[in-house]
Formats: C-alpha cells, structure tokens, sequence
C-alpha cells in the first residue's frame, strides 16, 4: 500500500515539473487538493480494497486448505473404497463359488438320493423275488415269480431265461419279457454257442467285443449274458438287453449278477426239493407213486368223497405167474416186466388218477369220482392192454403177460382207506384163484 502512495506522490511531483511556471499556482492548488484526497481515497477506497484483498486470500487460503483436506480425504475415503470394493470383489466371488459348490453338492446329493432311492427299490424288489422264490412249491410257480418280478426289477430292459433240459443236450427258453424278436428268442440252442456258459462267467456284448457275440446276441450292439450257477452246476443263462437292440445296457450289471445268483439257489433248491420228495414218494423201479404216498394219497380222497358225497374206486393188480418169470428169466427180466407196466399204468390214467407200486408184482389205482362200471371198464382195459405189452430182454421176448385185478368202492365195500385195500386184496386173490387174467368185483356190491 506503501508503495502505491509513494508511486502516487511522485507522480504528483513528476505532474508539477511539468508544468508551466504559469500553472504552478495552479498546479500547487490542485496537488495541495490531491495530498488532502490522498488520505480520503485510501481510507474509503483503497483500505477497503485492500481489506477485502486480504480477506479474500485468507478465504482463497482457507478453501485451498479445506480443498486439500478434502482431496485428502477422498484419496483416503477412495482408496478405503478401493480395499472395500476389493474385500467385496472377492466376497463375491467366494460367494458365487460357495453357490456354485453348493449346486454342485446339491446336484450330487439329488443324484445320490435317487441313486439311493433306485438301490432301496431294487433291494425292496430283490427281497420279494427271494421271499417269494422261497414260497414257491415247484419249479413251474418259480418261473412264474421270475416273469413277475424279472420286469419290475429290469423295467428298461428285454430279457428271457434259458434252461437245461432233461438231457443237457441244449438250452430252452422258458420265459421272456420285453422287445424281444419271437422267432429268434424262442429257438433251442446248444450250451457251446454262449459264451457266459462257456465260460462260466458273466458276459458282456458292446461295440467292443462285437466279434464275440454269441447265439442269443447276435445283431444286438449292447447285452448281457449271466450263467446261473448254483453248488457248482450251471441251471441255464439269464440274458438281458435294452428294449431295443442298438441301445446300452440300462440297469447296473452287479445287480443283473446278485438276481441271477437268487434265481439259481432257489432253482437249484426246488430241483433237490423235487428230487427229494420224488425219491420219497416215487418207486425207483417204475416210476409210479410208492405204497406211503398211495395210502396218504387215500385217505385223502376218502375224505373229499365224503364230504362231496361221491364216489371212489380202488383196483388192486397183481402180474400172473410173476415168480415164473425170475425163475425162467433172471431177476433182470422181472424188473422189466415191472417198469413196462408200470409205464402202461402211467399212460393209461387220467390226470386225477393215482397209480401206485404197492409191493412186490402189485399195484393200485385209486380212480376218485368214478362209478362201479366205469371202474370196470377201466380194469378190463388195463387187463387187455397188459396182454398186448411186449417185453424183449437180450433179444429174446419174455412172451404175454397177464395181470389179474381185484375192484372195491367207496362206500359200497368199504369207508376206510384200510378197509378199502381189503376188500380190493379179497377181490384180486378171488381173480387168482378163478384162473387168474380177469377182473373181480368186490363182495357185497
């Protein structure tokens, strides 16, 4: 401020020294005005410029520093920004990643519930087959549970089941289910042609081992073959594919084998439960029923012919001149004078017939719901046929044989089972002792 009232002055003097001594008068006055304005123009002029001045940097000051401070601040507030921003960054994306685990669990869970869920339902359906393979009574009912279940436990897939028969000679199908050709599946094929029997193992057919295929998958891209093996002998093979030939296998081939392992036990047990009761009811020699069955066999119909109110009849045949043909022939030719007969009584009853070996060279046939004279008939049938067998031994023909039959009814000569085979016995020993090769009615007809 100084120096303006200095630069002010000597402009002042500067202004009198150019002036003329005529206006020096002039020019005192004016600069005696001007140094009286001087102080006035700074107090009322330029102080309050100059305050303001001041008091303008002091504000530029203060809103530089608050500017600073404030630029301070959002570097610090950008760059807490920043680390928030990145914390956030990787909360989400370790969120996204715990989601994206946590679907994929979620997905492994779903599928190993319905994993579950589809082992619990074959377990479930594998424990009714046992159950209900254990139940059965005869191999034929057995089949019938594996055409049930065999389904239900494969629901995606064909199959059919192939058994030894008698001779072992080849295979039959004894059940099938699913898309599976008639013509081709229904075919008796030889055990060398599959080669799970050749093996003894499981196989399988794919695109891989094409070349191998066998008689049962030939032409099929996908299948499978299980022998079932039970204490070491080889029943048949259980042979499994999709509904259609070209398709993959559609079930788990563990449980193809644990099925086939439950067929073949309960199989190979009927089969010995069969054998058994058949070597305990069944006559070696001739095949008919053995004299304990006949007689529980009796009873039994005794009392269903009571209880319906009908009739029963009973024969009782004896060979003629039996002891003459181990006397002449052998004990050999005896026992085959027996089996013929036997199979000519098996070939010559109905279906609710029992024919029996009830001793030595005697038989009985129990005939339920049939009258005296169709009875009759039915003996002399039998005795005119036995005329006709012929058996050879060696060659050599043992000539006729003869049979002489004894005829009792229920309840006209008897109403036991005991008494029965009496009046029958009477019957035939009368046949004898009338010339033998005849039918005798019971007394008291």
């Amino acid at each position: 401020m100084i120096f303006v009232i200095e630069t002010v002055i000597m402009s002042a003097f500067h202004l009198v020294f150019l002036i003329d001594n005529i206006w020096l008068e002039v020019f005192t006055d004016a600069a005696m005005l001007v140094l009286f304005l001087i102080p006035s123009l700074y107090y009322f002029m330029l102080l309050p410029i100059e305050r303001e001045i001041v008091a303008r940097q002091q504000t530029e000051k203060a809103l530089q520093e608050a500017n600073d401070q404030a630029e301070l601040r959002v570097k610090l507030r950008t760059a807490e920004l920043e680390v928030t921003n990145t914390k956030l960054e990787t909360e989400i994306t370790d969120h996204q990643q715990a989601e994206l685990e946590l679907q994929n669990t979620n997905e492994k869970l779903n599928a190993s519930v319905i994993e579950l869920e589809l082992r619990s339902r074959e377990d479930k359906l594998l424990s009714e087959m046992s159950e209900l393979l254990q139940a059965c009574t005869s191999i034929e009912e057995a089949y019938r549970v594996i055409d049930h279940i065999g389904p239900r436990l494969f629901p995606a897939s064909a199959g059919a089941l192939y058994m030894y028969s008698p001779s072992r000679n080849d295979l039959e199908p004894v059940l099938m289910w699913g898309n599976l050709p008639q013509e081709k599946f229904t075919r008796i094929f030889e055990p060398d042609k599959c080669w799970a029997l050749r093996r003894g193992r499981l196989h399988v057919i794919d695109s891989l081992c094409k070349g191998l295929a066998c008689h049962i998958s030939s032409n099929v891209q996908a299948g499978l073959c299980v022998p079932m093996i039970t204490q070491g002998e080889t029943l048949g093979v259980l042979y499994l594919r999709g509904q259609e030939a070209d398709t993959p296998l559609p079930f788990n081939q563990q449980l193809a084998v644990t099925a086939c392992e439950q067929i073949a036990l309960a199989l190979g047990n009927l089969r010995l439960r069969e054998t058994l009761r058949s070597q305990s009811i069944l006559d070696p020699l001739t095949g008919l029923y053995n004299r304990r069955f006949m007689e529980e066999t009796l009873a039994r119909e005794i009392r269903r012919a009571e209880r319906n109110q009908r009739s029963l009849n009973l024969i009782m045949l004896d060979i003629d001149h039996f002891k003459e043909f181990n006397d002449t022939f052998g004990h050999e030719a005896g026992d085959a004078v027996l089996r013929e007969l036997g199979q000519m009584l098996k070939d010559n009853t109905r279906g609710s017939d029992v024919s029996c070996r009830f001793g030595g060279e005697e038989f009985v046939l129990i005939l339920p719901e049939t009258t005296a004279e169709d009875a009759r008939q039915r003996a002399e049938e039998l005795r005119e046929k036995s005329r006709r067998l012929t058996v050879i031994l060696r060659g050599q023909s043992l000539g006729i044989i003869t049979i002489s039959l004894g005829l009792a009814a229920y309840p006209n000569h008897a109403t036991t089972g005991e008494a029965l085979l009496h009046a029958a016995d009477k019957a035939l020993y009368r046949a004898k002792a009338e010339g033998r090769d005849r039918v005798v009615i019971a007394e008291g007809s």
